[in-house]
């Protein structure tokens, strides 16, 4: 089991991103940072599709973790056999792809953990990976490959960054609850009358009994980059390849984490609480 993590888009928001092979007309390369996942970027052809990420001469970043979203369903969703490779320059983009500085993702690694999720209430499945990083690099290509594609590949949602992952995990009293717009009613000959609004939405309870005071400082970053409205990705157990769709996925702060001191120290500094509530980006 791996410690809860969470995974800010806020650099990658920032970056200028291109796909390698162009886009479709009306579904531009931008739309990977939209927060909306219903808003995808098509690719303009399948095969072998890179997603370029350029940080600028001056916002290179040291990235631990990349997460993407494609459709559940459709003819632009990535199949069950969707494998990637991830990779990082200071050269050039072209570098990041043909010859990286950092392989983060070997060719032919699984986009997914575990295997494709198949629940259809998750209409928006998540691709995800981790690896081990601290040098700063600007270019970062990441080269999709799906054998079953017909014609595009459409990606919803795209986050690049430096993964949080707490030293100390995630109280085990997590809570899950679910959020909806749908509406039921009694007519005037008591028939029920219902009007279904779209997916259920998760909606996770989380304690961090205790944090170390650097930690603390990162999360505090975290919440002032999402704020109210921005989104995120978050895992329980990045690492549970039988669950991993069912804990995991694209939030937002729907309750304003709080952090708090505790009477405890971690590595001889105060360490710290945090609570928060995370709703599901639908």
């Amino acid at each position: 089991m791996a410690n809860a993590l969470f995974l800010s888009p806020y650099y990658s928001d920032l970056a200028t991103v291109t796909i390698g092979g162009g886009v479709t007309s009306g579904f531009p390369a931008t739309n990977m940072q939209v927060m909306r996942p219903t808003t995808v970027c098509r690719t303009a052809g399948v095969g072998s599709q890179t997603i370029n990420i350029d940080f600028g001469a001056s916002g290179a970043i040291a990235a631990t973790a990349f997460a993407l979203w494609s459709p559940f369903s459709g003819t632009g969703s990535l199949g069950s056999g969707t494998t990637w490779a991830i990779g990082a320059s200071n050269t050039s983009l072209a570098a990041a792809v043909t010859s990286p500085s950092l392989a983060a993702v070997s060719g032919g690694t699984s986009i997914w953990i575990g295997s494709k999720p198949t629940t259809p209430g998750l209409p928006f499945p998540c691709a995800f990976a981790t690896w081990s990083n601290s040098t700063a690099y600007r270019y970062w290509a990441i080269t999709i490959i799906d054998g079953s594609g017909a014609s595009y590949y459409d990606i919803c949602r795209i986050m690049l960054g430096v993964a949080l992952q707490p030293g100390l995990n995630v109280d085990g009293n997590i809570g899950i609850t679910y959020d909806s717009s749908d509406l039921i009613a009694r007519s005037a000959y008591n028939q029920s009358i219902s009007d279904r609004r779209g997916y259920v939405a998760r909606r996770l309870d989380l304690t961090f009994s205790s944090v170390s005071e650097s930690e603390m400082r990162l999360c505090a970053a975290l919440v002032r980059q999402a704020g109210a409205g921005g989104d995120f990705f978050f895992a329980v157990d990045p690492a549970d390849t039988s669950n991993f769709s069912e804990w995991s996925g694209q939030f937002y702060f729907s309750q304003m984490p709080a952090l708090g001191g505790v009477p405890l120290f971690i590595s001889g500094r105060p360490a710290w609480q945090l609570k928060a509530a995370l709703s599901e980006c639908l």
